[in-house]
């Protein structure tokens, strides 16, 4: 799958970043302006209350602040099938 844009919160201030997410092996790839970050599948936790048709909204587990909004379905449908707990 090719990476999509998404929108990030650090959990620490309002400023929005724009970031790109790929889905690798392992987990969701994470990264924007030379950083990288990488959520395995098991700790990605969903904010179904605050999602869409088209939309995901995500939070790594035990950091319930931080943020992770991506408007694609296709992203959506290929995360839920490696992230099954979604």
């Amino acid at each position: 799958m090719v990476a999509v844009s998404a929108t990030f919160l650090d959990g620490e201030s309002a400023q929005p970043y724009k970031v790109l997410v790929d889905l690798l092996e392992a987990g969701l790839h994470i990264s924007a302006s030379g950083v990288a970050a990488e959520w395995p599948y098991d700790e990605i936790r969903a904010l179904p209350q605050e999602a869409g048709p088209r939309t995901v909204v995500l939070y790594p587990e035990g950091r319930p602040l931080v943020r992770l909004t991506v408007h694609d379905a296709d992203f959506a449908k290929a995360l839920k099938s490696r992230a099954r707990h979604l």
